[in-house]
């Protein structure tokens, strides 16, 4: 697909990967400090607050990078046990459309939480953060997710709607 290809695509792609780089050190370095400064009597209190939204964040950019590679587990089996044919194309449509109609609806759920926690002035405890730190990188995460899902339902879509124009001679692939 011509998207993939693109400067955009790319763009993301690094900004993505240097996100998770970054929140996945800082991760490291909490727990570093936390589990190193214990036995010396610092007190790093609060230090879970920190934690749980760079947690937040590393997991829904992970969560986003999977799609993006197309490499989240899946129980796709019937798939793997079907014969290559309509049935199976159709089955995989499904699949894509069920998973953009999910990511679209939990991308609204996801926004609705973030303007609910920014109305209400959500903190956290200790150090007195908005909520919406945590709470926003579910929308970020599930929309990229919910733009990567769509990206792949119109490559399968136009994949279709290729292979019943032209019909494939038996054992032959359709390039992608």
């Amino acid at each position: 697909m011509k998207i993939e290809q693109s400067a955009f695509w790319k763009i993301l792609d690094k900004i993505q990967k240097m996100l998770l780089i970054v929140f996945g050190s800082v991760v490291t370095l909490i727990l570093a400090v936390e589990c190193l400064g214990r036995p010396v009597g610092f007190n790093f209190s609060g230090y879970e607050e920190l934690l749980v939204i760079v947690v937040f964040w590393l997991y829904m950019l992970g969560c986003a990078y999977g799609t993006r590679e197309e490499s989240q587990i899946t129980a796709d089996i019937l798939r793997v046990m079907m014969k290559d044919g309509i049935v199976k194309e159709i089955l995989g449509l499904i699949k894509y459309i069920l998973t953009f109609i999910l990511g679209a609806i939990l991308l609204w759920w996801a926004f609705q939480l973030v303007q609910w926690s920014f109305s209400k002035g959500t903190m956290t405890t200790v150090y007195r953060l908005p909520m919406t730190l945590g709470h926003s990188s579910m929308v970020v995460g599930l929309a990229l997710t919910t733009f990567y899902n769509t990206c792949y339902l119109i490559r399968e879509i136009l994949r279709f709607v290729a292979n019943r124009k032209a019909p494939v001679a038996k054992g032959e692939e359709v390039a992608s």
